[in-house]
């Protein structure tokens, strides 16, 4: 009798697809991460800007912000919004202006407004220009992110503002 050593032809074909399979779903797995990875480095840089620009405007009584005012508001979707943000109030935060300041994001170049934190004057809510995309996992779209999504009261600053 005849042995027959190695392996047949199916047996190696069925090896590689499930090889394929188990690459494709770590491939995909370690995108999403890294994707959700840069969306937390945003999110730190956020509560950076946040903490150093209080601290700003309580000594200086200022934002630190540079140029006109940017046209953001029609820009992005309307519910990551801070509801109490004046439309035509965007500034490009100024990081020159801030006191030991590192981020992930952003140029320290204020003149580079593609890649720049933006400061609403009238809400202070800080969003990044550029965005950071990622999958929802609910709908499987990609869903891009300017800021800390927050659940924002909306307030009526008519009834604080003094009759003249």
């Amino acid at each position: 009798m005849r042995k027959d050593n190695g392996i047949t032809m199916i047996s190696l074909v069925v090896t590689i697809i499930i090889i394929v399979v188990i690459l494709q779903v770590v491939m995909y797995s370690a995108s999403n991460s890294l994707k959700i990875q840069k969306l937390n480095a945003m999110h730190a840089d956020v509560r950076t800007l946040e903490e150093k620009i209080a601290v700003f405007y309580l000594k200086y009584n200022r934002l630190p912000i540079t140029g006109n005012p940017i046209n953001f508001y029609n820009t992005i979707d309307i519910n990551q919004i801070n509801p109490n943000d004046s439309e035509d109030g965007y500034y490009v935060i100024d990081l020159r202006q801030l006191e030991g300041i590192t981020l992930n994001y952003a140029k320290t170049n204020s003149e580079d407004v593609e890649d720049a934190y933006l400061i609403n004057e009238q809400s202070h809510t800080i969003y990044y220009w550029k965005g950071i995309t990622i999958k929802d996992n609910g709908t499987n779209n990609e869903v891009t992110y300017y800021t800390i999504q927050r659940n924002y009261a909306n307030i009526d600053l008519s009834e604080y503002q003094p009759e003249l």
